[in-house]
């Protein structure tokens, strides 16, 4: 995977600036919110910390995703709200994502129901 240029995630004072999860349904990304307060100020502890489910599915039952392209400018568009309202703006920018580090990562999905690899196994038994 390539690095963006002037970042090196290994230096010793590196921080994510957020962290946002995204899930498929609304439980999943509410156990993964609660297992990034939990976390979280280990693993990051100046970063906003997001969990978002897929805004296509309203139930486990409901038909249709946005697929991971979706879900990640979902993800950016959550993070640049949550961004504008922390400087104090009522309007969403997202020009308040350039410059910073964020982490989008993609968990789960129909065809990835494997316990060992997932974040928190036993949550879709």
């Amino acid at each position: 995977m390539a690095q963006p240029e002037g970042v090196n995630i290994r230096e010793q004072n590196f921080q994510w600036d957020a962290i946002c999860i995204t899930a498929r349904v609304p439980a999943h990304a509410e156990a993964y919110k609660r297992e990034l307060e939990r976390r979280g100020p280990a693993l990051a502890p100046s970063a906003l910390l997001l969990a978002v489910s897929d805004p296509c599915c309203e139930s486990d039952a409901a038909p249709g995703r946005i697929g991971s392209g979706g879900a990640t400018l979902n993800a950016l568009l959550l993070l640049a709200e949550h961004l504008s309202a922390l400087q104090g703006d009522s309007n969403v920018d997202m020009a308040v994502l350039h410059g910073r580090k964020l982490l989008v990562l993609h968990v789960g999905g129909s065809d990835q129901r494997i316990p060992a690899f997932s974040l928190l196994p036993g949550l879709d038994a």
